[in-house]
């Protein structure tokens, strides 16, 4: 048994060394065989700012407090879920008013947004409009005005 012994430690051994230079040199292979990363600028502190949803006025007479009630009123009167009745707004602050009435049912557009065609009214302090476009809510839920043009009946 002893003999085995004697031929079996310079064996271990010369696996242990070869094992232990294979250790240190693979990682140093697969290092100088890595792809090039880029450098960046260390310099670079700022925050990326969010865009601002783009919301589309209905009308260049209306300031953004009126766009308010009207944009309101346009999400209740357009929204799929409610029943399709005319809705109407007023700006006490302003004196402007109007109202929507949807036309057509809503319908899926690009992007996954939801649109539906309407009617609006401006009045009040406002010089009377009578106007046809489009109500589109996007995936945040935010409704905006398109394709808004004078109605003529």
């Amino acid at each position: 048994m002893r003999s085995v012994y004697r031929q079996v430690r310079p064996l271990a051994s010369r696996a242990l060394s070869v094992g232990a230079v294979l250790g240190l040199v693979l990682p140093l292979l697969a290092c100088a065989n890595a792809p090039k990363m880029p450098i960046l600028s260390e310099d670079v502190t700022g925050t990326v700012p969010q865009a601002a949803p783009v919301i589309a006025p209905l009308s260049t007479s209306l300031t953004d407090e009126d766009w308010a009630y009207g944009r309101a009123a346009m999400a209740l009167a357009l929204d799929p879920s409610q029943s399709g009745q005319p809705t109407t707004w007023e700006n006490p602050g302003s004196g402007a008013r109007g109202g929507f009435t949807p036309v057509g049912m809503p319908y899926a557009a690009e992007g996954g947004r939801v649109c539906r065609a309407f009617l609006a009214e401006l009045s009040g302090s406002l010089p009377p409009q009578h106007l046809q476009g489009r109500g589109c809510r996007d995936s945040a839920g935010m409704w905006s005005a398109a394709d808004v043009k004078p109605w003529k009946s």
